[in-house]
């Protein structure tokens, strides 16, 4: 073969080659959102308004688009569903930051119904086993590729749900765990732990303790672990419950000697005694500094042990695991945001919320 004729070769496969797949926001193809959304799976009447301005400057064409299972706040498995829904996508007409309330406003060039009303049945879906969830499971390929075109201002994806079919029954609102992102005003970046295995309770109670963990990262590089502690050892009378952070870069599940059904999961590398006591409820709300120079999706296990000083080993609480990572610098742009109208889809207008839908387009 010829030169110019494998030149030739070449240039007709990458014409027809599919675009490589985006994920939007940017960076959530790796990292979780720090949020779940129903929107727009989960209503049965609505419309919704996504616009995306990081999908990069080159010509793209789009031959569909997918969501992922939320991992961090799902905890059991979503029954199959259906929805029937349409889909139109344009230029974006404003940029996130100014996406209008009213709907026509942000559909700018190239107006085009990409997917018809269609019914659309999305599979029983189980909990990820780890952060981010590997696949986009919930797929909607179009009917009619879309080309975005190169030095594009934005995209906008535009949804009309007429119906749903879920475990719920027909044409009800429920929530199937779809990963989403919220964008904080002061442009900080945020990353909720993904939370496993079982805490203990405390003696005479039948609620076992549990830890929420948050990583953050501000526009100044400065790095938090955000904790939310429920139902540890209280703080009663003259006593006064503490409780230690323990972090471990590996997972090694332990059973504490003397705490009945109380296991440490992280590999004791650091333990760390958290400020001010327990509250008279066993909770504990505070925020610990991180070193800043932790790199972006550095991963580690944390846990809580509660117990009163002096009582020996008598009444300790575990709280439930989390592994937790360290999230990419905030940044100070509105990259992509939401429109939104849940309960009416003949509405002119809707919502606007700095929240989308973590998206791959593809």
């Amino acid at each position: 073969m010829s030169p110019r004729l494998i030149i030739a070769c070449a240039a007709v496969l990458a014409a027809v080659a599919p675009a490589q797949s985006i994920v939007s926001p940017a960076n959530r193809d790796r990292f979780e959102g720090n949020s779940n959304s129903p929107y727009p799976l989960g209503r049965a009447n609505g419309r919704f308004q996504q616009i995306h301005a990081d999908l990069g400057a080159s010509a793209r064409s789009i031959t569909g688009h997918a969501y992922r299972a939320d991992a961090t706040t799902q905890r059991s498995d979503v029954a199959a569903f259906s929805v029937d829904l349409e889909i139109a996508l344009a230029v974006a007409a404003r940029s996130p930051a100014q996406a209008s309330t009213t709907f026509t406003d942000n559909l700018g060039a190239g107006l085009a119904t990409v997917l018809p009303r269609t019914l659309l049945n999305f599979p029983t879906t189980s909990r990820p086993a780890a952060d981010p969830a590997p696949f986009f499971e919930f797929r909607i390929p179009y009917a009619t590729p879309f080309a975005l075109p190169a030095g594009a201002s934005g995209l906008c994806v535009d949804i009309v749900v007429h119906g749903n079919t879920s475990a719920r029954g027909s044409n009800v609102n429920f929530l199937p765990y779809l990963d989403a992102q919220d964008f904080p005003t002061d442009g900080r970046s945020e990353l909720p732990g993904y939370r496993f295995g079982s805490g203990c309770a405390v003696s005479g109670s039948n609620l076992a303790a549990s830890a929420r963990f948050m990583t953050t990262r501000g526009l100044n590089a400065s790095l938090s672990l955000e904790i939310d502690l429920r139902d540890a050892v209280p703080s009663l009378g003259q006593l006064s419950a503490t409780t230690a952070l323990v972090v471990g870069l590996g997972h090694a599940p332990q059973p504490w000697p003397t705490g009945t059904n109380c296991t440490l999961y992280p590999t004791l590398d650091v333990a760390v005694s958290l400020p001010v006591a327990n509250d008279p409820s066993g909770d504990w709300f505070g925020y610990v500094g991180l070193p800043a120079a932790l790199q972006d999706g550095q991963r580690f296990y944390v846990q809580c042990v509660s117990g009163v000083l002096g009582q020996g080993a008598g009444d300790l609480t575990f709280s439930d695991a989390s592994v937790v990572s360290i999230p990419p610098l905030g940044d100070a742009t509105l990259r992509a945001s939401r429109v939104a109208n849940g309960s009416n889809r003949a509405a002119a207008t809707g919502t606007f919320a700095r929240a989308v839908t973590v998206t791959e387009f593809f």
